[in-house]
C-alpha cells in the first residue's frame, strides 16, 4: 500500500493524500512528485520495493513524517518501523520547504 501526502504549504490539498496498491499482478507505478511525501505499508512478507529518483539521494536532506500524523487509514495500530521511522516528527510540526 502505497502513500502519497501532499506538503505543498500554499496548496488547498496541503496534508492530504492518495493512496493506491501496488503489486507485480497489476504492474502499476507511481510517480511522486517534488512537494509530496511517500510512504508504504507492506501488505505481504517479504515485499520488495524498488525507487527510481529524480536526483542522488542526499542523505542530509532527507527527512521523515510520522506515519500516523495524518488522517490516513492505515489499518494497523502497531507497524514495525524502523528508528528513522519512530523518530520523525508529525506533520503539524514539519516545516515545509515547498
Amino acid at each position: 500500500m502505497d502513500v502519497v501526502v501532499d506538503l505543498r504549504s500554499a496548496s488547498p490539498t496541503y496534508g492530504k493524500y492518495y493512496s493506491c496498491e501496488l503489486n507485480s499482478d497489476t504492474c502499476k507505478t507511481l510517480f511522486v512528485p517534488i512537494g509530496f511525501a511517500h510512504g508504504f505499508l507492506s501488505l505481504q512478507d517479504h515485499s520488495v520495493i524498488v525507487y527510481q529518483t529524480s536526483s542522488v539521494h542526499a542523505l542530509e536532506a532527507d527527512e521523515t513524517i510520522r506515519w500516523n500524523s495524518f488522517e490516513f487509514p492505515w489499518g494497523i495500530s502497531n507497524p514495525i518501523l524502523s528508528e528513522k521511522d519512530r523518530n520523525a516528527v508529525p506533520l503539524s510540526a514539519y516545516h515545509s520547504p515547498f
